[in-house]
């Protein structure tokens, strides 16, 4: 688990989480699951998990 903190919702502040929980867990065979925000759906975001070999599963668009 990684978490970081911001004063904006921009995908620079998932890539910062993502990075924290990488560098010190060094994930195997974990799946990411997030809504469809944009920060989630950046190419940014999905690079650097496929980078990282963490897999991706998002919600239905209105499920809450």
């Amino acid at each position: 688990m990684g978490w970081a903190t911001a004063n904006h919702l921009r995908t620079e502040l998932v890539l910062d989480a993502l990075d924290m929980a990488v560098g010190q867990r060094r994930p195997h065979e974990v799946i990411h699951h997030s809504d469809q925000g944009s920060q989630y759906t950046s190419l940014a975001f999905g690079k650097r998990c496929r980078e990282a070999g963490v897999g991706l599963s998002m919600g239905s668009v209105g499920d809450a």
